[in-house]
């Protein structure tokens, strides 16, 4: 389109040129800036993921020092089987 628009308008073809470059800049720029955003998302999902992940690992690790906290200690080799059978 800039070319045909340089061909039509031969006095204004050097700032048709100069504007096509301009937006060219402000459109990679744009494109940049983009990418950065899109990985800082992965790097915030991420993050995210981890945290609930973390925090499910914490009740898992609470609720099962709870419970061998609260489990009887077997006096004999007897005792020790019944323990691990139940």
């Amino acid at each position: 389109e800039a070319t045909k628009l340089e061909k039509d308008h031969p006095d204004d073809a050097k700032d048709i040129h100069n504007k096509v470059n301009q937006i060219s800049s402000v459109w990679y720029e744009l494109k940049e800036i983009l990418r950065r955003r899109e990985e800082s998302m992965g790097e915030a999902a991420e993050l995210q993921k981890f945290l609930r992940d973390l925090d499910h690992f914490s009740a898992w690790l609470t609720r099962t020092q709870t419970s061998v906290a609260s489990e009887d200690i077997p006096n004999s080799l007897n005792e020790a089987e019944q323990l691990l059978n139940q």
